[in-house]
C-alpha cells in the first residue's frame, strides 16, 4: 500500500463545507482519506511563526525586525490566531471525518518512538524510520518572550487551553507551558 500526504497550517482554518469537498474529491479519485492534525502550544506556535518570518527576510530587513513587537501587535490581530485556536479545527474536522480517520498529535511529542508507532498504526502502513534528533525547518530562539507578552498570549488562548485540557487530559499540562500561566497568573 502506498500513501501520499499534503500539509499546510492553512488547512486548520477550513470550514466543514470545504473539508467535505476535499474529502469527496479525494475519495472520488480512489483515495482513503485520513487526517493527521498536529498541534503545538499556541504561544510557541505564534513565536515560531515570528522567528520564521524573520528567518525568511533578507539580512538588512532582519536587522530591523522585532519578533516581540510582531507577536504583540501584528500576530494578535490576524489569522495566525485562528490557526492556533484548535478547538474550532477539531470541531470542524469531526463534522466531516469519522473519529477513526482522525489522528491528533502534538509537536512537543512528535519526534519520539511512541509517536512514530502511533502514526504508523493509525495509517496502517509501514513508515520509514526517521532520526528523532534531526529537526527540520527550525527557527532558533534568540531571546525569550517577555513575561507580560507571554501572559497576554496565554490569556488570549485561554479557551483553547481549556478545550485541549478537557479533550486530551492532564498530559497537556506536561507538554504545553501555557497551563502554568493559567494556573498561576503573574501579578
Amino acid at each position: 500500500m502506498e500513501a501520499v500526504g499534503d500539509i499546510t497550517p492553512n488547512y486548520a482554518i477550513l470550514k466543514p463545507s470545504m473539508l467535505r469537498m476535499i474529502k469527496r474529491r479525494l475519495e472520488d479519485k480512489g483515495f482513503t482519506v485520513k487526517v493527521i492534525f498536529l498541534m503545538r502550544d499556541p504561544v510557541e506556535r505564534i513565536w515560531s511563526l515570528a522567528r520564521m518570518k524573520k528567518r525568511n527576510m533578507n539580512e538588512a530587513r532582519q536587522q530591523d525586525f522585532d519578533e516581540i513587537k510582531y507577536i504583540s501587535t501584528k500576530v494578535s490581530k490576524n489569522f495566525a490566531i485562528v490557526k492556533s485556536s484548535y478547538e474550532y479545527t477539531i470541531q470542524n474536522l469531526e463534522k466531516v471525518f469519522n473519529q477513526q480517520d482522525i489522528y491528533y498529535g502534538f509537536y512537543e511529542t512528535l519526534f519520539s518512538e511512541a509517536s512514530f508507532e502511533k502514526i504508523q498504526k493509525f495509517l496502517g502502513i509501514s513508515l520509514n524510520k526517521f532520526d528523532t534528533e534531526q529537526v527540520f525547518n527550525a527557527s532558533p530562539k534568540t531571546t525569550d518572550i517577555p513575561a507580560e507578552t507571554n501572559q497576554d498570549l496565554v490569556e488570549r488562548f485561554e479557551s483553547t487551553y481549556k478545550f485541549m485540557l478537557s479533550r486530551f487530559g492532564q498530559s497537556m499540562k506536561e507538554i504545553w507551558q501555557g497551563y502554568d500561566l493559567l494556573d498561576n497568573p503573574q501579578a
